[in-house]
């Protein structure tokens, strides 16, 4: 895309931003409950799962993944998770479905473990919508935090940019009319998570 088609896209996105007409209609969350046990082990229970499928994962202050699954097509979950051989230190439960992810700090002590479900913050997943050159995108950030929205070329280059804060609820339209044929992304970052979109123009 030349420089000249790049600006006049930017103009033209701009021009067009509007609300969406779209909504999350009612947001879904996974009921997690955390029972503590003894000798280093806690209990996990999930009810009412309304999503397809939810992912478990624990990781621990590096990032570094040490436990994995994915629960499909159940409407309850249940595991009892053994904490005892790993160091004393911080950890993160989390669970995502296809609307947030949650995260719950787990702290191993020298004795038992300990659930700081007062900490737990949850982020939630930007919405996306395209019809033909149209896409919708909807981002819910209760805590208002910054989002970064930026589109991508086939070349990876950056044909718009933009920094949303202070709003708990992002709802915008873009025109991609101005597009030459070809494969785009969007990408969302938000509280140290980024999420993809592929824009496919005819």
């Amino acid at each position: 895309i030349t420089m000249k088609n790049r600006n006049k896209l930017v103009a033209t996105i701009i021009a067009v931003f509007a609300m969406c007409s779209v909504s999350f209609g009612q947001v879904q969350n996974t009921s997690a409950y955390i029972k503590p046990q003894s000798d280093k082990r806690f209990s996990l229970y999930l009810n009412k799962i309304d999503f397809p499928q939810v992912k478990i994962s624990i990781k621990d202050d590096e990032g570094k993944n040490l436990y994995n699954k994915t629960v499909k097509g159940q409407s309850s979950f249940a595991k009892q998770f053994d904490m005892s051989q790993l160091p004393i230190g911080a950890y993160v439960l989390s669970l995502e479905d296809e609307q947030s992810v949650q995260n719950i700090p787990l702290s191993v002590m020298d004795n038992d473990v300990e659930i700081a479900m007062d900490e737990k913050n949850r982020i939630y997943k930007p919405y996306f919508n395209q019809k033909a050159e149209v896409l919708d995108v909807m981002v819910f950030s209760p805590d208002k935090s910054y989002n970064k929205i930026k589109i991508y070329d086939e070349a990876n280059q950056v044909v718009y940019y933009e920094t949303i804060a202070g709003q708990m609820t992002i709802e915008k339209r873009y025109n991609l009319a101005q597009l030459a044929p070809g494969q785009y992304n969007i990408t969302i970052e938000s509280n140290n998570y980024s999420y993809s979109y592929l824009m496919p123009i005819d």
